[in-house]
């Protein structure tokens, strides 16, 4: 777990914390966060990639063939 998260943003994060000082939010620039959205997209599509690696493939030909006839062309 990194604990300095400072040496990670452009701009550290700005903490919004409660009566007690307790840390409840956190205030980042857009920047940082349209970085962190697309972390999280990419370790996302890694895993659904993990998730299927294994499993049985069929040919595109076979699935646009059930297609159409499913739609009935």
């Amino acid at each position: 777990m990194i604990e300095d998260t400072t040496t990670l943003f452009q701009h550290p994060p700005q903490y919004i914390v409660d009566s007690k000082g307790k840390k409840v939010g956190v205030i980042l620039d857009m920047d940082t966060f349209r970085e962190m959205m697309e972390a999280l997209e990419d370790l996302y599509d890694n895993r659904l990639m993990d998730e299927v690696e294994d499993e049985e493939t069929m040919p595109l030909e076979y699935v646009l063939r059930d297609e159409d006839e499913r739609r009935g062309l």
